[in-house]
């Protein structure tokens, strides 16, 4: 999980660096690269907003509700940062990554 995260990190600071988030909406308590964060890792490993809250403490620092997370993820697209994100860990050794790559591939194509 701490790759994932990892990479999570790196595709969100390639997207900053290009000017892709600066029109996201704006949170008071949170930095919403932060809220981004959880919502792709909740995404990539398939997660209850329970457990997400759990992760985003543990490897990003940041105690959000999960009523928040939930919120965030109605009004976010995260298609084009998941897109992103699974083109990085398919860079990753398998081993490194503790899930198959084509969970969130799998899950859009039955939604």
């Amino acid at each position: 999980p701490e790759s994932v995260a990892f990479a999570i990190l790196d595709v969100l600071a390639d997207f900053e660096s290009e000017g892709k988030l600066k029109n996201l909406p704006k949170s008071k308590k949170f930095p919403v690269k932060t809220i981004l964060a959880i919502l792709l890792f909740k995404q990539y490993y398939n997660l209850p907003l329970r457990d997400a809250q759990h992760y985003g403490r543990k490897f990003f620092g940041a105690n959000i509700h999960y009523s928040t997370l939930h919120n965030w993820e109605k009004k976010l697209n995260l298609e084009e940062l998941t897109n992103h994100l699974l083109k990085k860990l398919q860079k990753l050794p398998y081993a490194s990554t503790q899930a198959d790559s084509t969970i969130i591939t799998n899950k859009k194509r039955a939604g």
